[in-house]
């Protein structure tokens, strides 16, 4: 009973959101903190699937109403199951565009790339994203951000794993 009044609530409140028409008060020069969960399946070149936890603060600025240059930063472990799993690192940057539906949905899609490097290995690695997804404005300033940021992990020798999400979710702020 306790779940249902839970799913209840939520769907009244995201109803309410959606009606409410409030759009993001976004336009050139402005500027957004984020930061975001993620629970990524990591697929290996070999198999071997496993899920883990990523967690990225980031920052952009928006050079036009809809096109943002980001910059962020992440803390991974790509097993949330193993005492022995390495932490890794990773500093990206890229783009992104909103697409603005005169609604409190933002839909987006972006492309970035970074370098990433773990604890208990030597060597760096090269990562190319593609985040999808869609913000729900929740006021003028503040956005939930739901997507599939899909990425692919390469190093010298070529690409070694994909990571696709199960879950993900972040808050963005504009100011």
């Amino acid at each position: 009973m306790k779940k249902f009044l839970l799913l209840v609530a939520c769907i009244i409140v995201f109803s309410e959101t959606l009606s409410a028409k409030t759009s993001l008060a976004i336009s050139k020069g402005t500027m957004e903190l984020k930061g975001s969960i993620l629970l990524p399946i990591t697929i290996p070149k070999g198999g071997g699937a496993t899920v883990g936890i990523h967690v990225a603060p980031g920052f952009a600025y928006f050079v036009t109403r809809s096109l943002a240059l980001e910059a962020g930063f992440m803390i991974a472990r790509d097993s949330i199951t193993g005492d022995n799993t390495p932490w890794g690192f990773e500093l990206t940057g890229g783009g992104s565009y909103l697409f603005d539906l005169a609604a409190t949905v933002y839909p987006y899609v972006g492309v970035a790339g970074g370098v990433a490097w773990k604890t208990q290995s030597r060597g760096t690695f090269f990562n190319l994203k593609f985040p999808v997804g869609i913000l729900i404005a929740l006021n003028t300033r503040v956005a939930l951000d739901v997507g599939i940021p899909t990425t692919f992990v390469f190093n010298q020798d070529g690409f070694i794993r994909a990571t696709v999400p199960v879950g993900y979710l972040g808050v963005r702020a504009y100011f």
